[in-house]
């Protein structure tokens, strides 16, 4: 972050206060930092790190012409198969291509912005645009009651799906299974956020994020 936020950041925005992520929550960092703001990782962290990519006019070919374009990207997130191509245009590894995780299963969004990330619904979409121009609107308050209203709703889909998925792909690996001698009964309440939004247990309070 040294040399990224200049002195006028500071006095528009005031100091950067330390603002640990709890479980299950999102850090917002710079679109140029791809893997966090951070300047070093000395913590074991489960981390999961998107790789956005721009859309062209015509919605259907991407901003990199070597990789799958819009249709080809919304059928794999609406089967939940892997991609043909990555995201600079190589071969996925051996199994990915075209293929169903056994234990894969949807976790939709009832908001129409969470869609359009996934391919599910267009940008030009009526329903996306307006709930674009709350989250990057002049009023934060309601743009952050929405956005905390679709985590919540997610994960409390992730919560109620998560048994299933576990019966589906103990069915498929059977003795081979990742459930099988990896108990994580236990863990479920350490990834549970608690009523004060504590924190996972390897988490350390030394991301920034200017209120």
């Amino acid at each position: 972050m040294k040399g990224m936020y200049t002195t006028e950041d500071c006095l528009k925005f005031g100091k950067p206060e330390p603002a640990p992520c709890p479980a299950w929550g999102i850090r917002l960092s710079r679109s140029d930092i791809i893997h966090g703001s951070t300047k070093e990782g000395n913590q074991l962290r489960q981390v999961i790190s998107p790789w956005f990519t721009g859309i062209n006019e015509d919605h259907k070919s991407l901003e990199n012409p070597d990789c799958m374009n819009w249709e080809e990207l919304s059928k794999c997130h609406k089967d939940l198969t892997g991609p043909t191509k990555e995201s600079l245009g190589d071969e996925p590894r051996k199994g990915v291509a075209g293929i169903r995780f056994p234990g894969a299963l949807p976790i939709k969004s009832v908001y129409s912005l969470p869609q359009a990330l996934v391919g599910i619904k267009q940008w030009t979409d009526p329903d996306v645009i307006f709930e674009r121009n709350i989250l990057l609107g002049p009023d934060d308050k309601r743009a952050l009651e929405m956005a905390k209203g679709m985590q919540q709703h997610l994960v409390d889909t992730y919560k109620h799906v998560y048994p299933l998925m576990e019966i589906r792909e103990r069915a498929a690996f059977q003795n081979r299974s990742f459930f099988v001698g990896n108990d994580t009964s236990g863990r479920e309440r350490e990834l549970m956020p608690d009523e004060e939004g504590d924190l996972m247990p390897d988490e350390e309070s030394d991301s920034m994020w200017v209120e």
